[in-house]
């Protein structure tokens, strides 16, 4: 699983340009008519989206948090003690190898 959750490091490189895109779509009219005709009961529907486009970011943090949490709960004889505390190891790493790959694309573009 936490393998798989490392696809997210692409999404994640590029999520600074994607929020920069859809700054700059918030005075498009066509755009705000557009996206106001799919979500026309969201109140601020570009609010809405930016929620929705923020999500797979913040995955990754909730599945660790949750994972420390059960890890902490539960019993040391529980038979999935072990299991528990090897997928949160695997899930810290995760974090950290997207985190690092964030960092180095966001220095990249620094030195461009």
């Amino acid at each position: 699983m936490c393998m798989a959750l490392r696809l997210y490091t692409r999404y994640a490189e590029t999520y600074t340009q994607i929020e920069s895109v859809l700054d700059d779509l918030r005075s498009d009219k066509k755009f705000l008519t557009f996206i106001q005709s799919k979500w026309p009961h969201t109140g601020d529907p570009v609010q809405y989206l930016s929620s929705l486009l923020i999500t797979p970011i913040q995955r990754i943090p909730r599945y660790q948090m949750l994972l420390d949490l059960l890890y902490k709960k539960t019993w040391e004889s529980h038979p999935d003690y072990g299991p528990l505390g090897k997928a949160l190891t695997e899930m810290i790493e995760t974090a950290k190898h997207v985190n690092d790959k964030v960092r180095e694309a966001e220095n990249a573009k620094k030195l461009v």
